[in-house]
């Protein structure tokens, strides 16, 4: 496949970073908040209590959790301890995010909001707020997310506040192909964790920069940032957080061809999600071991594993999960060469994935395993077109732009580590020994960047290699085929008269060479009026009438450079009708997907191709033949 590959899942913390600590035993937490259930009066002080006992039980134990803190909430109405709401609702976004059933907590999360929000105090206020930025991010809307969050950032807050809000833009910035500013808002997170010494958040923020390197392809430095989450998330016995490296972790041995490492990581994440009832663990473990199949050419198992994510995606509405399962079905099934049926889950994949908002990073493997199926199917129309849609995508997403960016932060901040912290890292993952093998390991950095600068640069020039390629093939395809429609009489169609003379006029007389040609010289070269010859150029084309004219000069232009008839692309401007240099290369670039400078230097390096003389647009007399 040159531009569709199998997807893996990288789960992503859908909220900010929580306690989770494991419970040891539901019944004593039960006895524990029964205590107070029977007691005639329950003071604040014991609302807050239960709140304590919850927040432990509540990542083993959710749905036992979600049953207390039913009777908590009366508890704090009746009491009027508003304050308690913060401790609440955290735990509802946090349990309901885990279950898949985000919704759920944001119905909640408004009705508290709505009834007491002019009673609460401006810190409680805010932290409810934080909230639901978390379940916006959640529910796909980051932009919303990241305007909550700017409004309460502002305000003055305690380090764990404010670290849980740069953790947050760090999630949503990833998740819109931000990965400059991801990165500086997670180091933010990491240092304030650090420095209250919180465990459990800072392997949240680790886990998130290792998903971010993840994303940019350094899988060692990924690595190494996974670990310490794992580290940290074991030590506080933080479930969510052990489930979520694991996954992640995976995702590295995969990539890095440990593939023993990368199943047992998978499957003791998919038996931990069916223990404590985390659907979207499962899910996601489920797709990444269907990938695993797939790469070993088991195809029959990896389609299995994929369509048992995608029931659970869709029963929990995970629509990421099932957007991400139909792009692994389709790449399948290309690989198995079954085109027809990777044809269809390409294209369930496009329709479920415009229920996604701002996240166009999901279009790269659909566009591009579309371009795959159609070039091999023969249809060089198409194929284009999804390339172009293909390419529009990466660039916007730019990430070889983000990676040297990144590259800048990740050294300022490891300059500004503390000497002791440096060497804690070095001796807990043996990153560097002795000063020779530091040595070593910058030579073997230097040696990596250079080759992966090198590798880019192939890259690149391997994929104009493949559009030009494209383009000179579709030179000799027809492009516009006016042909009777089913309401047609049978003396014919009008507009398909008017258009067969404009493209006579065009084509044969060239009048596109004219750089001042308008429309009122189209209609009176055919003796037609102006009405119907707009009317024609939108039925055949799709194009208004400045798109179509400016079609046959790049084609023109295309001729020109590789025929090498003029010297310099100023003179096959000015040839092809163009009087100006902006237009032309704007032109070019719409119709090409390169400039005039890189099409030219290629066609130096490139065979000839023999150029027959004749319309490349067929008639519709032409056609019926």
């Amino acid at each position: 496949m040159k531009y569709a590959s199998y997807l893996i899942l990288i789960l992503l913390l859908g909220s900010a970073p929580h306690y989770g600590q494991s419970a040891k035993d539901t019944v004593a937490y039960s006895k524990s908040l029964q205590k107070w259930a029977n007691s005639s009066e329950i003071s604040n002080k014991d609302i807050d209590k239960m709140l304590e006992i919850t927040e432990q039980s509540w990542s083993a134990y959710p749905d036992f959790t979600l049953r207390h803190l039913g009777k908590i909430r009366k508890l704090i109405v009746k009491n009027q301890h508003l304050p308690a709401f913060v401790a609440y609702v955290n735990q509802i976004v946090f349990i309901y995010s885990g279950k898949g059933e985000i919704r759920e907590a944001e119905k909640i999360l408004t009705e508290v909001y709505k009834e007491y929000e002019d009673d609460l105090d401006p810190d409680s206020k805010a932290a409810i707020q934080f909230q639901f930025a978390t379940v916006a991010s959640e529910l796909g809307q980051y932009d919303e997310s990241m305007k909550i969050l700017e409004d309460i950032d502002s305000r003055p807050g305690t380090p764990a506040f404010h670290a849980s809000i740069h953790f947050q833009k760090g999630l949503n910035l990833h998740h819109l192909g931000d990965l400059k500013k991801a990165l500086t808002h997670s180091l933010k997170a990491v240092d304030l964790y650090k420095s209250i010494g919180n465990k459990t958040y800072l392997s949240a923020a680790l886990d998130l920069i290792n998903i971010i390197y993840q994303k940019l392809g350094d899988f060692d430095k990924a690595l190494v940032y996974s670990k310490q989450a794992l580290e940290h998330a074991l030590q506080v016995q933080d479930i969510d957080m052990i489930m979520h490296t694991y996954s992640n972790m995976g995702i590295i041995y995969k990539e890095t061809e440990r593939m023993d490492s990368a199943i047992y990581a998978y499957e003791k994440a998919i038996e931990m999600g069916k223990r404590y009832e985390r659907p979207i663990i499962v899910a996601q473990n489920l797709l990444n071991l269907g990938n695993i199949f797939a790469n070993m050419k088991r195809y029959s198992e990896a389609e299995n594993h994929f369509l048992k994510s995608l029931e659970i995606c869709r029963e929990f509405n995970l629509q990421e999960g099932v957007v991400m399962n139909y792009i692994n079905l389709g790449s399948n099934q290309f690989t198995a060469e079954n085109y027809a049926k990777s044809e269809v889950f390409y294209k369930k994949a496009l329709e479920e994935s415009q229920k996604i908002t701002e996240v166009p990073e999901y279009l790269i493997p659909i566009y591009g395993g579309l371009t795959d199926i159609y070039e091999i199917k023969g249809d060089y129309k198409n194929a284009f077109e999804y390339f172009k849609k293909y390419q529009e995508i990466t660039d916007k997403i730019n990430i070889e732009q983000a990676k040297s960016e990144i590259a800048e932060i990740q050294g300022k901040y490891d300059t500004a580590l503390k000497d002791v912290e440096i060497a804690k890292i070095n001796k807990d993952f043996e990153i560097k020994k002795s000063e020779n093998k530091a040595l070593i390991y910058l030579i073997l950095v230097g040696v990596v960047l250079t080759a992966s600068i090198i590798l880019f640069l192939i890259y690149r020039n391997n994929q104009l290699k493949i559009l030009y390629k494209k383009n000179i093939e579709l030179l000799h395809v027809p492009q516009f085929l006016p042909a009777k429609s089913e309401t047609e009489s049978e003396s014919g169609n009008p507009l398909s008269k008017v258009f067969e003379e404009i493209i006579h006029l065009l084509e044969k007389e060239k009048a596109y060479q004219n750089p001042n040609l308008t429309i009122n010289d189209v209609t009176q070269g055919i003796n037609s009026n102006q009405k119907y010859v707009s009317l024609a150029i939108s039925n055949y084309t799709q194009m208004n009438f400045n798109n179509f004219v400016n079609y046959f000069r790049i084609n023109e232009a295309k001729k020109h450079i590789i025929s090498q008839e003029y010297q310099t692309l100023n003179e096959i401007m000015y040839a092809c009708g163009f009087n100006s240099r902006t237009p032309f290369y704007n032109a070019f670039n719409k119709f090409t997907g390169m400039s005039p400078k890189q099409f030219k230097d290629l066609s130096k390096s490139q065979p000839e191709p023999a150029f027959e003389r004749k319309m490349d647009v067929l008639t519709e007399g032409e056609f019926q033949k």
